[in-house]
């Protein structure tokens, strides 16, 4: 594992205790209120170097930009997200079924779901079908 990869896991387990962490090839993810806590809803902490696009058929996913800058494409069209800018410049909804993925360069970001994210609501992007 990269250096970087290396500092964040541990970063995020110290300040999320006993929570389930996933490290991706550029994207780490800290549930830290899971589903199988409350399906209604979940939460997480991610750090995003690049998301592999994708959409829900269920959920629908607010992000919002704790520390850095991210390039978020959502159907296609770019939205520049912020830290600090509530509102239009720091966060973004996306609703099913928009595809959607994100660039970064470990830019942390809260990603609050209704109902909660589950894998099988995760559906990988064909190359053919990324807008």
């Amino acid at each position: 594992m990269e250096r970087e990869k290396e500092t964040i896991v541990e970063l995020l387990k110290r300040e999320f205790p006993g929570k389930r962490i996933v490290v991706l090839k550029d994207e780490i993810i800290c549930e830290v209120k899971p589903t199988s806590e409350h399906p209604d809803w979940s939460e997480a902490i991610a750090y995003i170097r690049r998301s592999e696009p994708h959409h829900h058929q269920k959920t629908t996913e607010f992000y919002e930009v704790e520390r850095g800058e991210l390039s978020f494409f959502v159907d296609g069209v770019e939205r520049r997200l912020v830290e600090g800018a509530i509102g239009a410049g720091g966060g973004a909804v996306v609703k099913p079924p928009q595809a959607h993925y994100a660039v970064g360069d470990w830019t942390r970001v809260n990603v609050y779901s209704e109902p909660g994210w589950t894998p099988e609501d995760h559906l990988l992007l064909k190359k053919e079908d990324e807008k």
